[in-house]
């Protein structure tokens, strides 16, 4: 709603409130139910009533729906778990039967729609964020008599559909800490009893539930000690990946030093690049000054790029920022990458540079086309139309060697542009003359493609 909107609405009268609400009442079923909610919002046990009723008709329904309109269904579930989070404080146990209820009816709703593009399962994290407050207001309450860590557990460990993934890991405030103690020592048990029992094919399906589970404590509790050991206790040799979860998970909750403890084992060298942006992590939030200018300095000699350049001019002593950065363009030029090369040019303010590197290598390129965009537009405030026009080149060539006939409209914008930049070039070397150019495009590229599908005829080529 505008701004404009909003102001009226608060200058509206009463009369005029309720002759809207019904004149909208009718056009649409989830508008309809969002005025009954609110209508009834003074009455818990009949707003309760009517969102149970909406929960009913939502189960009962076996109509199939396609992907084309899971999204509007989505909505229609959205609606429903709204109005049951706005009866949480004044009905609490209502409204954590209600979303209880809600979540238990997913696997019906999943065997008949096509939720291909996650819509429904959006509805269903939304969902649990509301089963989650309404359950610890039902708690606070005092009148609650149900063993949490016992239906946490159980959720978890029978979540056919990941309709319950987070809920243990965001139940912080719904679990004291010895509860979440108890917990993850009873996914211990469950871990032990399931490794004892054989397996169909290898696969542990319940260990690795009662593994997740650890991890999901660990979460809760923001304990890197905890989630290592949900990794270990299946994999006493963790990979490069897993190693990167736990160190990440240690920087994530402030424990630096476990993280370093991890970061200062043997790395398969192919992860040394990771392990390296983690180690800077961790020096940062350690406080270890010293080290990460050390291995700032290391990273930028090894890659003399504009964003390590970055890195390290932030931490260098005032004194030593001259020498570097009047080094920058020449480290630079010496970076293999070729598009990294012109990038750092580029950052440094070497547009001079930037555009040799970019004719001498022209036919060398392959860049991202925003990349391209945006190089094009830095050469066009530098007053460069050469280096700009073979910028807008490649974007043309890409465009028309991939064949990708919905995007040659902006090859049409492109040509436009070349035909634009040829009046302030007087010099085309090394790239061929634009006369050149638009024979070598009627050449490679035909005129079925560039004419009928590009619409160039009527840029004369």
């Amino acid at each position: 709603m505008t701004p404009e909107l909003k102001r009226r609405l608060k200058e509206a009268t009463e009369e005029q409130l309720k002759m809207l609400v019904e004149a909208t009442y009718g056009i649409n079923t989830d508008v309809d139910q969002r005025i009954k909610s609110f209508l009834l919002g003074s009455d818990p046990q009949a707003l309760a009533h009517q969102l149970q009723d909406r929960i009913h008709s939502i189960a009962r329904s076996k109509r199939y729906i396609d992907y084309h309109e899971a999204a509007e269904f989505s909505r229609t579930l959205d609606i429903l778990v709204e109005d049951i989070a706005r009866l949480i404080e004044a009905a609490p146990k209502q409204a954590f039967e209600l979303i209880n209820s809600f979540m238990s009816i997913h696997e019906r709703i999943y065997q008949r729609v096509d939720d291909s593009g996650g819509d429904i399962g959006g509805s269903y994290t939304q969902a649990l964020e509301v089963w989650l407050k309404a359950a610890h207001y039902w708690r606070e309450s005092g009148d609650c008599p149900l063993d949490w860590t016992a239906e946490l557990m159980a959720r978890h460990s029978g979540d056919s559909y990941i309709v319950w993934d987070g809920l243990i890991a965001k139940s912080g405030a719904l679990l004291t800490k010895d509860e979440l103690l108890q917990l993850s020592g009873r996914f211990e048990n469950a871990f032990k009893q399931a490794q004892a029992a054989p397996s169909k094919r290898g696969f542990n399906f319940g260990a690795i539930k009662a593994a997740l589970g650890i991890k999901a404590v660990a979460q809760a509790l923001r304990d890197a000690n905890m989630l290592a050991r949900s990794v270990l206790i299946s994999s006493p040799r963790p990979d490069e990946l897993q190693k990167q979860s736990i160190v990440e998970f240690c920087l994530k909750v402030n424990d630096g030093e476990s993280a370093l403890k991890w970061l200062q084992e043997t790395w398969d060298t192919c992860f040394e690049p990771e392990r390296l942006r983690l180690l800077d992590a961790t020096y940062t939030l350690l406080g270890r000054h010293q080290e990460l200018l050390e291995l700032r300095r290391e990273a930028y000699r090894l890659s003399p790029d504009h964003l390590r350049l970055k890195a390290l001019l932030k931490i260098l002593p005032e004194n030593e920022k001259p020498a570097i950065e009047a080094q920058a363009m020449i480290n630079a030029l010496k970076i293999p990458h070729l598009q990294l090369r012109i990038d750092t040019l580029i950052a440094c303010h070497g547009i001079t540079e930037a555009k040799e590197q970019l004719l001498t290598h022209f036919a060398q390129l392959n860049v991202f086309y925003g990349t391209l965009l945006d190089w094009a537009e830095v050469f066009h405030q530098a007053q460069e139309p050469l280096a700009e026009a073979a910028c807008y080149r490649l974007l043309i060539e890409d465009i028309l060697a991939s064949g990708r006939s919905k995007t040659y409209h902006h090859a049409e914008d492109y040509y436009r542009q070349l035909a634009r930049l040829d009046t302030d070039i007087e010099q085309y070397d090394p790239l061929p003359s634009w006369q050149e150019y638009q024979v070598t495009l009627r050449q490679q590229h035909g005129r079925k493609s560039l004419l009928a599908a590009a619409k160039l005829n009527s840029l004369t080529i």
